[in-house]
């Protein structure tokens, strides 16, 4: 059976799939021709997967005949299961070698279900028509984004630095950079950030915000702004200055400095939430939490009205006792230590970056 490049199928296998169906039918969006077709049992979701070759299965692992995730692992292992998402529900027990793009656990409610089910399909055909239309440039931009990225330091004589890029789609809306001081100077400096949302459109405010975090970072390097309060407020006034209408999407970031020589962390935020230590003596990492607006959120002068003659304030840390510094985007601070309380019923929700700098101890 032959399909048009703009028609796409749905198989949805359960006892209850016709109620699925019905649930997903304002999910699937306008962007395809989308049918969604139903199995109400393994063997029957077989024969249907063959005559229909989906796009996408969901499959409910509590089927009377077989378990959802022995489904998956026969399909995905067949010729035409390579370029099929296969998404499996209720799962309550994890089985080995399910070969599952992604496996969700049973829920509470059935309208808890349908939100997540409903999501899940939704963000597929997005993300679909996406890859579709824009290939090539997202390819490019793939490439781009992560040529953009620092590399790895494991030979400066005072710290060594790796990090997680996670993005949640191809695109990812988080940055960071960092570079050691010129002249053999042992400082570090740096910068993260997280834009709004993720994907595409998110990806697309990376650019102008790198660009102006690094050009202020080294205006302070060169001692041009006093502090890192100021290097905010000089950042929040580049973001309202060169975005359409004056209307910039709202960033959180931190920009710091460590000061090896002095043993000091100099760090200012602006939304992100904290940053994780951890000390010679200690056996987790602990959260040191920060404030100070968004960056776009308001004009500098807005702020002063309200906060006060320094809206971004800078702090310092002694790190004399401090061995680990990691600075995450939200995607990361969210998960971390947050195993039953997590934003949403997802292992991963959000873009995720953090930089890990370990000191050096002679």
């Amino acid at each position: 059976m032959i399909k048009s490049r703009t028609q796409k199928r749905v198989l949805v296998i359960s006892t209850a799939a016709a109620t699925v169906k019905g649930w997903l039918a304002s999910a699937v969006g306008t962007n395809f021709i989308v049918e969604i077709h139903t199995a109400t049992s393994g063997i029957e979701g077989f024969q249907k997967f063959t005559e229909l070759r989906p796009d996408m299965v969901l499959v409910d692992d509590n089927l009377e005949d077989m378990n959802g995730m022995s489904f998956s692992a026969i399909t995905k292992s067949t010729i035409q299961g390579d370029d099929v998402k296969i998404l499996v529900y209720n799962v309550k027990q994890l089985l080995p070698y399910n070969k599952a793009d992604e496996m969700l656990p049973a829920v509470n409610t059935q309208e808890e279900l349908k939100s997540i089910l409903s999501m899940v399909v939704k963000t597929f055909f997005e993300d679909l028509y996406i890859k579709t239309v824009y290939r090539e440039e997202i390819e490019a931009k793939k490439i781009e984004q992560y040529n953009e990225l620092p590399k790895p330091l494991s030979n400066n004589p005072y710290f060594d630095i790796n990090y997680i890029f996670s993005p949640f789609e191809e695109l990812s809306g988080d940055g960071f950079d960092y570079w050691v001081g010129n002249s053999g100077s042992s400082g570090l400096y740096g910068f993260l950030f997280d834009c709004t949302g993720h994907g595409n459109k998110s990806y697309a405010l990376v650019g102008s915000i790198r660009s102006v975090l690094r050009k202020s970072v080294k205006l302070y390097q060169l001692q041009y702004l006093p502090n890192l309060g100021k290097l905010m407020e000089d950042v929040n006034f580049d973001v309202f200055n060169t975005s359409p209408g004056n209307e910039p999407s709202p960033t959180a970031a931190i920009v710091f400095y460590i000061d090896y020589q002095s043993e000091m962390l100099h760090y200012c935020s602006a939304g992100i939430p904290g940053f994780y230590i951890k000390g010679k003596m200690d056996t987790a990492y602990r959260q040191i939490e920060c404030e100070n607006p968004l960056i776009g959120f308001a004009p500098n002068e807005m702020l002063v009205d309200v906060i006060g003659d320094n809206p971004f304030v800078e702090r310092q840390l002694k790190i004399t006792d401090i061995n680990e510094i990691i600075f995450s985007s939200d995607g990361f601070n969210e998960i971390v230590y947050h195993h039953d309380d997590l934003p949403k019923k997802m292992a991963k929700h959000d873009d995720v970056s953090a930089i890990t700098i370990k000191l050096k101890r002679s």
